[in-house]
């Protein structure tokens, strides 16, 4: 799966996994160690099977925080107008709705 790293100002969101298959969007999160991101092209976020809550932030085709919030394990949250979302661990600091992120390619951890 490939990484990237989500940027906004000073904030950054360190290793984000892409999902591009269906399996890898279907397993999501449910199947990566606690404390990992990741980042799906859709409108929803879908916590069914797992164990623990997340956080979640919605990007509009432009690239700009449409929404963000805290999804608890069993449910489906549909975000109108959404392209992406990341997941991220609960805990995890998000930029301001209205902020516009950059999606690097590589982290530079990596």
């Amino acid at each position: 799966m490939d990484t990237v790293e989500i940027v906004a100002g000073e904030w950054r969101s360190g290793p984000v996994l892409v999902a591009r298959s269906f399996m890898e969007r279907w397993q999501g999160l449910r199947t990566h160690p606690a404390g990992r991101a990741m980042v799906l092209r859709t409108r929803s976020v879908t916590t069914m099977g797992m164990q623990r809550p997340i956080v979640w932030m919605a990007l509009d085709r432009s690239k700009t925080i449409i929404g963000a919030g805290v999804a608890r394990p069993g449910r489906i949250v549909f975000i109108r107008g959404a392209e992406h979302i990341v997941e991220f661990a609960v805990g995890r600091d998000l930029p301001p709705v209205g902020t516009s992120v950059s999606i690097v390619d590589r982290c530079p951890e990596d």
